[in-house]
């Protein structure tokens, strides 16, 4: 499976975490040295080792000592594998990049297999009439009559073809016009502003996508309306802090936690401090 180079960081769940808040400054580096090397990891955890844990997590002797006693608590036994650690908020985004890249790969493979499928089709199609002594037929089923003179005519000259007019050019529907709608009309309804920024996003945004290799621009498409539309379902939609959908594209929102979406902020209330553990 190919690696990621990169995990998400919730900078807010961090900031607002309890658990770092406990934390000394050396924990708070340590802690995300060992979420780094968790991810390096093929299978995404770390060894339960205590020697091996205090150089990974440049403690040293104070890990040894079984000290750190917050830190620890990030990073629970495996659930499948013995003698293995996780973090389980990171092994779970790791479990599903896994399972968005085989769902990717096993697209991809089908759609190759259809293409060559009916490439295929069309060859056996014309061996089949050639083998028979049938004359290949004509576009449209259109068959040539004869010229009434044995001389043959000359062939007119093709006219140029007008120049399309700026606006008609300006007016053309573009390959993802017709999903953009869709996804629009799916943005939260007090967001619903700046549609041309989002337009240009939008198309940015599924190129950005398709370039990785991990999607192709229909599925690319589809994965985009999905997460909107989940997203203008959640709290976080729903808060004074919801972004713009321009925003919400170029700063790839759609590959957040949904858990994240949970958690509302408005102009009155705090955003509530999460007491959950192993936040990211």
């Amino acid at each position: 499976m190919a690696k990621q180079p990169y995990f998400p960081f919730y900078y807010s769940d961090w900031l607002g975490s309890t658990k770092r808040a406990m934390m000394s400054m050396a924990e708070r580096g340590s802690y995300i040295d060992l979420l780094c090397h968790q991810w390096a990891d093929d299978s995404c955890s770390l060894p339960a080792d205590s020697g091996t844990l205090g150089a990974l997590s440049g403690l040293g002797e104070g890990w040894l000592q079984n000290g750190y006693a917050v830190l620890r608590t990030c990073f629970p036994p495996h659930p499948t594998l013995p003698g293995r650690l996780a973090n389980p908020r990171l092994l779970k985004i790791w479990q599903k990049h896994n399972e968005w890249v085989e769902k990717s790969r096993l697209g991809g493979q089908r759609s190759a297999e259809k293409r060559w499928g009916d490439k295929q089709s069309v060859t056996n199609d014309v061996t089949n009439d050639i083998s028979n002594g049938q004359p290949n037929p004509q576009p449209n089923g259109n068959i040539p009559l004869p010229l009434p003179s044995p001389l043959p005519l000359p062939s007119p000259l093709p006219l140029p073809s007008p120049l399309p007019s700026p606006s008609a050019k300006k007016n053309t529907p573009s390959a993802s016009d017709g999903a953009f709608p869709k996804f629009w009309a799916a943005v939260p309804k007090k967001r619903k502003a700046g549609k041309g920024a989002a337009l240009k996003a939008y198309k940015a945004c599924v190129k950005r996508i398709c370039q990785s290799g991990l999607l192709s621009p229909p599925e690319a498409r589809n994965h985009l309306l999905e997460r909107m539309t989940a997203f203008a379902a959640s709290p976080k939609a729903k808060g004074d802090f919801c972004p713009m959908p321009a925003t919400w594209l170029n700063q790839d929102r759609f590959d957040d936690d949904p858990t994240a979406w949970e958690e509302v902020s408005t102009s009155g209330k705090p955003k509530p401090t999460s007491q959950l553990g192993g936040r990211i």
